[in-house]
């Protein structure tokens, strides 16, 4: 027995009789009109038993009535079903419901179907369905469920559907299987909600949503005090929320997102005790909200959120009700794009989804509480401080699927489990945080510059000035600076029982920086003479605490550098292939001095008074008599130029720099070196690279190297793979998907990178072993 409303439904499992010849018709008619032979389950429907007999046709339930059977419920739900229906396939005097969701079923609704008027359920949603809807829908009176959602369904409501006073369910949302762009799709229903809607007094569930109705949202709506989900959002609706939504109490689900309403919301809104959806967001509505939405306890989803700045001026603004973080089922919370004020003192363990992008929240942000279902935070743009590694010390990074807190005030350390995850589209970028112990990956997370932890390993290795200038004395420190950002190191060095005031370190690199001395002695030796010296580091980040202080002390030799000078040079023995040249001036000084002829760093041998050097010459560039530059630098000091001729002992074609002259056949012809190939050796072979020629390392899954004068060699990967080598494995390619949002989509198993994108065709690879259906775009 089954019951529905106050009609009493008696099935009869086995009676003998035959079925109706019209009934019978029909089937036959929607298997042959809907590709039967290609249904999912179409067990008997292609034999010659009788569909309601022992070997009963699969979906289709029978009712006896006058010594023959008739067709009462036709349950094809998902089975594709993939046609157009027509009226002959629709002719069941007797059917109560239809079941022909997810199916592939185009065209327009038959008018047979609301010509059976002892309906009492229609489901065809989620198809490509067309078309308007029928006035004759007002003969279906009996009706307790009306689902047309998720087709492509055109024009306005009927007038006729607000006459059916027994309808419980209505569903007509989203009219738009070909989503285009935000607020444009195919299909959508338009029109007003009329006054008449009072009529349908025992609805509980209302789907309006996704069309294009116009106008305000009419009082009598509100007066449907069964209803228990109302979705109108995604429309033209205008006007308010009226304060006498109050008398629906029973609701539970209250979605007006994305129209036009303006306004602010009602206070009797958050006296709607059983709300576990509320979704007023991207309207136009303005103001605060009220400390009643602490009260109430069962909501799980809230969504308050706005467009962008740059887009709508119209948010919400004002103190922000604490009590929300406490509310024991609260899931999932957005409310970008607001000017909020307060802190947030605590965020629930039940909660799943947190966005508050652009609320100028400020002050300390929780700790994720133990336990944490956290899957998604982005806290973008707001001014949120706290120690990061306490804040997010307890969240689970395995089963975050979003994390995204850049342009905050957070300081601090990375927690020690991130680096072990990939979190696609991950962002901490814009804060003040240390780089971790471990190295690992800071761009996955979008860490253009992150600070360090501390100064630790250096060590003093010379101090340096030079003679006339008060300006360059330093002390240089050699050893691990961290990974970028150094702005913030500070340093003080002890001298001569003379302390420098802690002023800025001058960071050349990463293993590298300098700190200028405290004032020496004028009368200070000039000649070097090594000098306990000590040097005291302090990382003061621009917010959050200092790091501990690092003291390094040591012996270094202190060097007063004069700048060079630059007399004769003198070629002895050179040749084609190098040899030597003597050099006189003065301020040569032995491991310091550069010396570099025509730009190229050559090898020198400075004799003990520092006034002359021999250096080895490079292999020539050209043949011909040639004027040669050389210069000669000491650290800190200002460079000497010098030059000279040089004359040629081979006639033969130039063989650059990198080839010897091969006299003994005729014609003469070049000996290339290295790498190097060709008539002048000027070309690198196959395998080498970059101006010297160098060998190309080994890439890996079938990468090739870049090789070439003018190559950097470089891994050119094969698709799907990346990393220095081409060690990193992306999975196979997900191909041939058509997005029309932007670069990333969400897979059910993880993510998919956009490789390359010709048009509105993207090439993606998988960043995740799990791999699944293509689900939306973030």
């Amino acid at each position: 027995m089954w019951r529905l409303g106050s009609v009493t439904l008696l099935f009869v499992s086995f009676v003998f009789g035959q079925m109706n010849e019209g009934d019978l018709a029909s089937l036959k008619a929607l298997f042959a009109a809907t590709g039967g032979s290609n249904w999912k389950n179409k067990a008997n429907w292609d034999s010659a038993t009788d569909p309601c007999g022992q070997n009963k046709w699969f979906g289709v339930g029978c009712i006896y009535e006058s010594n023959e059977y008739h067709v009462q419920e036709l349950n094809l739900a998902e089975n594709n079903l993939v046609g157009t229906l027509t009226d002959a396939c629709l002719v069941f005097p007797k059917l109560r419901f239809i079941y022909l969701q997810g199916n592939q079923l185009a065209g327009p609704i038959p008018d047979q179907l609301w010509k059976n008027r002892n309906l009492f359920n229609i489901n065809i949603g989620k198809n490509r369905l067309s078309g308007g809807i029928s006035p004759l829908v007002g003969q279906t009176g009996l009706l307790r469920v009306l689902d047309l959602s998720l087709n492509i369904l055109s024009g306005p409501i009927p007038a006729e559907i607000w006459t059916l006073v027994n309808l419980e369910q209505l569903l007509l949302q989203l009219n738009n299987n070909d989503l285009k762009s935000p607020g444009q799709w195919e299909g959508g229903l338009t029109g007003s909600i009329p006054p008449d809607i009072s009529n349908l007094s025992e609805l509980f569930n209302l789907h309006l949503d996704f069309n294009k109705l116009t106008g305000p949202i009419p009082k009598e709506l509100w007066s449907l005090n069964k209803l228990q989900n109302l979705y109108l959002g995604n429309n033209k609706l205008t006007g308010s929320i009226s304060g006498e939504i109050k008398a629906l109490n029973k609701l539970k689900q209250l979605s007006i997102s994305a129209t036009d309403l303006t306004g602010t919301i009602p206070e009797e809104v958050f006296s709607l005790s059983s709300l576990e959806v509320l979704n007023l967001g991207m309207n136009k509505l303005t103001g605060g909200v009220s400390p009643q939405l602490a009260s109430l306890v069962n909501l799980t989803n809230l969504n308050l959120n706005n467009k962008p700045r740059e887009i709508s001026k119209e948010r919400f603004s004002g103190a922000f009700p604490e009590g929300l973080w406490g509310l024991p089922k609260l899931e999932f919370v957005f409310m970008q794009n607001n000017d909020f004020e307060g802190a947030i003192l605590g965020v629930s363990a039940s909660l799943k989804m947190l966005d508050l992008t652009d609320c100028k929240f400020a002050g300390k942000f929780p700790a994720v509480p133990p336990s944490s279902s956290l899957q998604q935070l982005t806290l973008d743009g707001n001014s949120f401080t706290g120690a990061l590694d306490s804040v997010l010390g307890n969240a689970v990074f395995s089963q975050l699927t979003k994390l995204s807190l850049k342009n905050n005030r957070f300081y601090g350390f990375l927690p020690a489990g991130l680096g072990a995850v990939a979190i696609p589209g991950a962002n901490l970028g814009g804060n003040a945080l240390f780089c971790p112990l471990q190295p690992f990956a800071t761009e996955k997370y979008s860490i253009k510059r992150c600070l360090p932890r501390s100064v630790s390993g250096a060590n003093v290795s010379s101090i340096y000035a030079e003679l006339g200038s008060a300006t360059t004395h330093a002390v240089r420190l050699q050893g691990s600076f961290g990974v970028a950002d150094m702005e913030n190191i500070f340093c003080s060095v002890a001298l001569f029982n003379a302390v420098s005031p802690l002023i800025p370190a001058v960071v050349s690199s990463t293993s590298s920086a300098d700190c200028v001395l405290p004032p020496l002695p004028p009368n200070y030796n000039l000649i070097p003479s090594t000098r306990k010296v000590s040097v005291q580091l302090l990382y003061k980040p621009p917010i959050g605490p200092s790091s501990n202080q690092s003291a390094f002390s040591g012996s270094a030799a202190v060097m007063y550098y004069r700048s060079p000078s630059v007399e004769t040079v003198t070629p002895t023995s050179v040749r084609v292939q190098g040899g030597s040249l003597t050099v006189t001036g003065s301020q040569f000084i032995d491991g310091l001095t550069v010396v570099k002829i025509d730009d190229k760093e050559v090898k020198c041998t400075i004799n003990s008074s520092e006034a002359s050097m021999v250096c080895q010459a490079p292999a020539w560039v050209q043949l011909a008599p040639s004027v040669r530059n050389i210069k000669v630098a000491n650290p800190q000091g200002q460079a000497a130029v010098g030059s000279f001729t040089y004359t040629p002992d081979c006639d033969v074609p130039t063989c650059s720099d990198n080839g010897v002259c091969n006299r003994s056949v005729s014609p003469a012809f070049c000996n290339c070196g290295g790498g190097y190939t060709g008539s002048a050796c000027s070309a690198c072979k196959k395998g080498y690279y970059g101006s010297f020629c160098n060998l190309c390392q080994s890439c890996l899954n079938g990468g090739e190297c870049k090789d070439g004068i003018s190559s950097d060699g470089s891994c050119d990967c094969a698709s799907g793979y990346s990393g220095d080598k081409c060690e990193t494995d992306w999975g196979s390619p997900v191909l041939g998907v058509t997005l029309t949002g932007l670069g990333v989509g969400l897979l059910a198993g993880g993510w998919c990178f956009v490789k390359k994108r010709t048009g509105l065709e993207l090439d993606c690879w998988n960043h995740c072993k799990n791999r699944g259906f293509f689900k939306g775009i973030n």
